[in-house]
Order: C-alpha cells, then structure tokens, then sequence
C-alpha cells in the first residue's frame, strides 16, 4: 500500500512536471513565432521602404527630363503648341524608355499652364479692385460652360463676384456686385475663416470661394471639373504673357472662351487644325498668330492680340514611377526661363509636390 502511495505522488509529480514543460514550451513556440513574424514585418518594410526610395528617385528623373525636353525645345522653337515632342505622348514615351531603367518604368506628362483660363487675370487695377473686361466675360461663360457639362445648376454671377472679392487686396466688409464674399459671410460659416484678400497662389483655394462646390471644381467621371481648366500665375512670373492663352496648346473648351459667341461652336475645329498630319508630319504652320483665320468660319473673326499668344513658359510636368503595383508620382511647375549669366536656358522650380 505504501509502495503504491509512492508511485501515485511520484506520477503526479511527474504530470506537474511535463504541464509546466509543456506549457513554457508553448510560450516559447509563441515567442519564436511572434519574433518570426516581427522580423518578416521589419523586412517588408524594410524592403518597401527601399522600393519607394527607388520609385521617387525614378520618379524624379522623370521630372528631369521633362526640363530637358523643354529647354531642348526652347532651342529649336520660337512657338509652343501641341506638335512638338513635349505635348506629345508617344514622343515623351520614347525618351522614358531610353532612360533604361533595371526594373519598373516611368511615366511622363507635360502641360502647358499658358493654355488655361488664368484665375488671378479676372482682376486689374490697383489693389485688383476692378474686373478685367475680357476676364470677366471668360470666367461667365466659362462656369456656365462647366456647369452644364456637369449638369450642375449654379449661379455664375454669384461664383465670378465672390472671386473677385477673393482676390481683391482691400480688407473690408465691401462685397462685389449684390452677390459677392467678403470676411463677414466667411466668418459666419459653421467652419469660420477670413477671406484671402490676396492673389490665388494655388487653385485648390477656389474650393474656399463662395459658390464653388467640389463638384463643380472637381468634375465627375468623364465629365472634368473647373480644375482641368485654370491656372494659378502671376504677372510676375510671365511678363508680358499673363492673361493671354496659348491657342496653339489651349484646349477646345478653352478655345470656346477667345471665341466671339457667335462662333465658339468652332473651337472643335480649331482644334482638329492644329493635329491634321500628312502621312510624315503636320500640315498646318502655327507660327502665325492669325492661323485661325484659316479655320472654315473664322476668315472674318479677329480675336483680340492682347488676348492670345503662340508661346509659353511655364508648364508642369507629372511623372509617375512604376515597380510592380508600387507607384510614386510627382508633380513639378516649372518656368522656363534664361540665365542672366550663361545666357542659356534652363528650368526653375515653382512648386513641387510628391505622395512619398
């Protein structure tokens, strides 16, 4: 009986025993597997940290292309439009895939910011206290235009006085017209904030402007926004340009706008004019600033010579680099411009932003 007492408190003991063997066997599985984990964890980040670094600087070599490609341009062109190299995809295609990159490939995009309305020209006069005449007719038809593409109803006097408002430098309560914006009607929004009274430095603040829906700005599917459209610049930046557009690189629903009314259903045509090719090259010269004239319907229009110009020198350029499904884009404005010391041309950066 003794005996059996004995083997039973030694199997217990024994039980005891392989529990706690088993069970710090369990923890040290879960450790080693947490641990396994956490490293695969550093790693993968790691590994894609890496991988960004690469797609930006990928990505940034683009951006330095897209320079290169518009000085070389600058050389061999006194005009701007949609027929060189530059504005044309398949072109820009061609010199990205030189770039030979080991793996992944990039994207390039430029656009000529002197083909879009130009918010900041709607005003003139000191402090942009007044409207400019032809502005102020552009930015009418031109949100009535967009609003119905969009299907949107909108009240265009009310969005064309409240950017004037905006932009004007006088701080006061003084609305434009009876439908402008000044501070007072901001403030008294559930989210306050003063108006800007000062030139638009980035189109994105339109979204702040009384009327102005994200909608409208934005687009829908296969149906753009003002966004596509506009372009924030200053006289400063393009001397003797700023206000005009660019007909040769404008896009037909900007054609519209430099168009008399009567005729602004031709901007389709002014637009097929300029990319009508022969089996080797263009047909049509664009070197002339009546080219339109040339256009069936047009022979009798005279559009304004303080409205329009052939050439441009503030653009941007968007790239995107690509590793299998990892991708980074950049965004660079850029002006084209001469060194006052080499006397050569180069390009600065205005703005420049990245989704690293």
């Amino acid at each position: 009986m003794g005996e059996d007492l004995k083997t039973l408190r030694m199997c217990k003991s024994n039980g005891f025993v392989l529990l706690i063997t088993l069970a710090l066997i369990t923890v040290l599985l879960a450790l080693t597997f947490s641990l396994h984990r956490s490293g695969i964890r550093a790693y993968v980040r790691s590994s894609l940290s890496g991988k960004r670094a690469i797609l930006h600087a990928m990505a940034e070599s683009g951006i330095r292309l897209g320079m290169a490609i518009l000085i070389r341009d600058k050389t061999e062109s006194e005009i701007d439009s949609i027929q060189e190299c530059w504005a044309d995809g398949e072109c820009l295609k061609k010199h990205t895939e030189a770039l030979a990159f080991d793996e992944g490939e990039v994207r390039l995009s430029i656009e000529d910011e002197q083909g879009k309305l130009q918010i900041n020209a709607l005003v003139t006069g000191q402090n942009g206290n007044q409207f400019h005449p032809a502005g102020y007719a552009a930015w009418s038809r031109f949100l009535q235009d967009r609003a119905k593409n969009l299907q949107l109803d909108i009240d265009a006097e009310e969005i064309v006085d409240s950017l004037k408002d905006w932009m004007d430098a006088e701080d006061d309560d003084r609305i434009t017209g009876a439908k402008g914006a000044e501070s007072a009607y901001y403030m008294g929004l559930p989210h306050p904030y003063p108006c800007k009274n000062a030139a638009v430095d980035d189109i994105r603040e339109l979204l702040r402007v009384r009327g102005i829906s994200s909608e409208l700005f934005y687009g829908k599917p296969d149906h753009p926004g003002m966004v596509s459209f506009i372009t924030a610049c200053s006289e400063k930046l393009i001397p003797g340009r700023f206000g005009r557009i660019n007909i040769n690189t404008a896009k037909p629903e900007i054609l519209r706008l430099v168009l008399p009314e009567s005729r602004e259903y031709l901007a389709e045509e002014m637009a097929a004019y300029r990319s009508a090719r022969s089996a080797v090259s263009f047909v049509h010269d664009l070197s002339d600033p009546l080219w339109y004239k040339q256009v069936p319907g047009l022979a009798d229009v005279a559009i304004p010579v303080d409205w329009i110009c052939l050439a441009s020198d503030l653009f941007t350029i968007s790239t995107t680099a690509r590793i299998d499904a990892a991708t980074v884009s950049i965004t660079a404005r850029v002006l084209r411009e001469k060194d006052p010391k080499s006397g050569g041309w180069g390009c600065r950066i205005i703005t420049w932003e990245s989704d690293r």
